[in-house]
């Protein structure tokens, strides 16, 4: 069958007019006023959204002509409207507490005889204008970082001055510089690093260390490391066997970067700062030098390394019987890519037999950590990752989701239980701990997840005061291949408390463990380091007394810091893929793609293709029916023949057009493409 072009299908229809049923809700009784303080989310469409400081409180909108002044960031008093449109609440800005002056990176015009900067940055309002002083050497299509000016009066049209010119716009590369400064993210060291580390490696002799810390030598053990076919910071490697009474001996070893991170260096301070390593899409922002992160720590084939090992004892059916931690050397005997490991478990790997007999065991034992895992209350869930490839001019040539396969999850199997026994050797022996924390999710989010899965016809079972990760398990092996699976579990991913780091003892919900940590990635996590630095000045006899109460003194700041990092390197990460997803819909106007419905709002509805890319279809141009907001029950339905779009739905769609200066995509809907949720 042919589908009809979105054009046809204009000529022929013809909307029908009539009044949006959008609620109907009052708002405030009377006329008395109320103010609200908080931090504004603007939109470049010149309205906004005040995010109140009070957590009970809802966003509320604020019209283009009620901003008075005020940009995104600020911090702001509003004046609650009387009434709004249905349920949304609208407000004015009367007052700005504290002032944004961010810079902003953009694209740099000449139009109407003056200079402009357009933003990349959807929540600023508008063009920036930039003074013929202010220009410094950009022309038109540069790609810019602009430092805005903040004037007394409130004037609608923003100023500012060019500071830097990264390049032209469409050339290669300059896309993602753009997000690195928008972040604040360097791929360069201070000097003072850069000295250090000269320093440090021309002195590093490993086997001299070894001997004097009394290392244990493995490298007569048959160690591999097994990561993706493109890295090159490799900084766990595992050795497994089978012992002869049953169970298993399974390795962990960590390189230890923390022998050449010391506390109070210059390095140190760095990778504090930097927090994580940012993996954008076309490059890693690390957080240690590569001379460190890809060369000295790296836990490279045949060659000796120092690491800090965990030896762990499991029985027969998976469940840790003991442990042992302890200084090592180590030789990686194999640096595998995960496709080699596939091989080996497919019966088509040329690996010697001892190595392939090794990794079969692990899969093997692998599985049953897993069954343990789920059975003590971990989440499974199964979130879509993009795999962007890029040509050599930074292009996306395809897009695809990442299929993960059996030898990732031995992997993550292995490194839980490594961590897992960390934190648990620590905290039993009250050592400063940098915990990995999930809190409980709370009620109120609990409720609307509810909500939502009973209009897709899910019960969820358990209250939502204290729903356990088993009940939610059962939602997600309830829609497990079925239509809705991956918008199931992005709305409860959606719903869930965000994991981050604490020096105070509290669960991790999704992993379903009460003690947990991270140690096993040194060389681009800052927590898994300074863990390291515990562990051990603790084998030395060094942490205690006066220094481990300073360490405990100082933790709860580095754990925030470390979230705040983590979670700017998320942002970073995503919106590098976006910019990327954007570009290569360029030029697809008129193709037709299948999709899910993955968010329905009063607009229109976001539709994810099976690629990852997500584009929104207006509510404007859905011209076989008017379409009408039911909010209660998360829908877009028809007046007249009563057809109704929910989360969850296959539909076909038409791709309209793709912005890269706005960063979106826009699809036509062509209709249903399967079975609902």
């Amino acid at each position: 069958m042919v589908m009809e072009s979105r054009k046809e299908k204009q000529k022929q229809k013809k909307r029908k007019t009539g009044k949006k049923n959008t609620g109907g809700t009052k708002g405030l009784p009377g006329n008395k006023k109320q103010n609200l303080t908080g931090t504004l989310q603007g939109n470049r469409k010149g309205f906004a959204f005040l995010l109140p400081d009070q957590d009970d409180e809802a966003d509320v909108y604020i019209p283009p002509a009620r901003v008075k002044g005020a940009m995104h960031g600020d911090r702001v008093v509003i004046e609650l409207a009387a009434g709004g449109r249905g349920k949304r609440r609208e407000g004015e800005v009367i007052s700005i507490l504290e002032k944004e002056t961010p810079r902003l990176i953009g694209t740099f015009v000449h139009k109407q005889g003056k200079n402009w900067v357009l933003p990349d940055e959807s929540r600023f309002y508008g063009s920036i204008r930039i003074p013929g002083k202010s220009k410094m050497d950009a022309e038109e299509g540069d790609k810019v970082v602009v430092q805005i000016e903040r004037n007394k009066k409130q004037d609608r049209e923003l100023k500012g001055a060019v500071i830097e010119n990264l390049g032209k716009a469409d050339a290669p590369g300059v896309d993602v510089l753009g997000v690195m400064k928008k972040y604040s993210l360097s791929a360069e060291f201070p000097n003072k690093v850069q000295k250090e580390l000269k320093r440090i490696i021309r002195e590093d002799d490993i086997s001299l260390k070894a001997q004097e810390e009394n290392r244990r030598d493995l490298r007569d053990k048959l160690i591999v490391t097994v990561d993706p076919e493109d890295a090159k910071d490799m900084d766990d490697g595992i050795s497994l066997e089978k012992l002869p009474g049953g169970g298993y001996r399974l390795g962990v070893h960590i390189a230890d970067v923390s022998n050449y991170v010391r506390e109070g260096s210059a390095l140190y301070k760095e990778a504090l700062r930097r927090g994580t390593s940012v993996y954008l899409v076309d490059r890693v922002v690390h957080m240690l030098p590569p001379e460190l992160s890809q060369d000295r720590c790296s836990l490279r084939q045949d060659e000796d390394r120092l690491a800090l090992s965990v030896e762990i004892e499991v029985d027969e059916n998976g469940r840790t019987k003991d442990y042992s931690v302890f200084h090592s050397m180590v030789r990686i005997g194999h640096g595998l890519a995960y496709s080699q490991v596939e091989e080996v478990l497919q019966g088509t790997s040329n690996l010697p037999a001892s190595t392939q007999e090794m990794l079969k065991t692990m899969d093997e034992l692998a599985r049953k950590l897993k069954t343990v895992r789920l059975q003590q209350g971990a989440l499974d869930l199964d979130i879509p990752e993009p795999h962007i490839e890029l040509d050599e001019e930074g292009k996306p040539v395809s897009i695809r989701r990442k299929q993960a396969g059996r030898s990732e999850s031995i992997i993550e199997e292995f490194m839980l239980m490594a961590n897992q026994a960390v934190a648990e050797y620590l905290h039993s022996r009250e050592l400063p701990l940098l915990y990995r924390i999930h809190p409980r999710p709370e009620e109120e989010k609990m409720i609307t997840f509810k909500n939502i899965l009973s209009m897709l016809n899910i019960k969820v079972p358990g209250n939502s005061d204290s729903i356990s990760s088993f009940q939610l398990q059962k939602v997600i092996d309830q829609v497990k291949g079925q239509p809705g699976e991956t918008t199931v579990n992005y709305l409860l991913l959606r719903s869930l408390s965000q994991a981050r780091y604490s020096a105070v003892l509290d669960s991790h919900y999704g992993l379903g463990m009460e003690c947990y940590t991270h140690f096993t990635s040194p060389i681009r996590r800052f927590p898994d380091l300074i863990n390291h630095r515990v562990l051990k000045a603790h084998l030395k006899g060094e942490m205690e007394g006066e220094k481990a109460a300073q360490l405990k003194e100082e933790l709860p700041q580095v754990a925030e810091n470390c979230s705040q990092q983590e979670r700017k390197a998320l942002e970073a990460e995503r919106e590098s893929q976006d910019i990327k997803k954007v570009e290569y819909m360029l030029g697809q106007e008129g193709n037709i793609f299948e999709g899910n419905v993955s968010g329905i709002t009063s607009f229109g509805m976001f539709v994810e293709l099976d690629n990852t890319v997500e584009g929104m279809v207006s509510l404007s141009d859905m011209d076989d029916d008017y379409y009408v907001f039911w909010e209660e029950w998360l829908a877009l339905i028809g007046e007249t023949t009563g057809r109704r779009f929910r989360l969850g739905d296959r539909v076909k769609i038409e791709v309209a057009r793709a912005s890269l200066e706005e960063g979106i995509v826009n699809f036509y809907l062509l209709g249903k493409a399967g079975p609902e949720v």
